[in-house]
């Protein structure tokens, strides 16, 4: 069946992710001159351990 295909996804559970990963991950995304605010940390934790996440 060669009309399909299977994503195996391995997903970082979020207390793996300190407040510093995240705001590295943050500048990766958003750019190197980006800030993250200290209240958009957690959510932006839950969206990047979340794979039903789209916002």
């Amino acid at each position: 069946m060669g009309n399909h295909f299977h994503l195996v996804v391995r997903m970082n559970p979020a207390d793996d992710l300190t407040d510093e990963d995240i705001s590295e991950r943050y500048k990766l995304l958003y750019g190197k001159e980006s800030r993250i605010i200290p209240c958009q940390v957690d959510d932006f934790r839950n969206r990047l351990t979340s794979l039903g996440e789209t916002s």
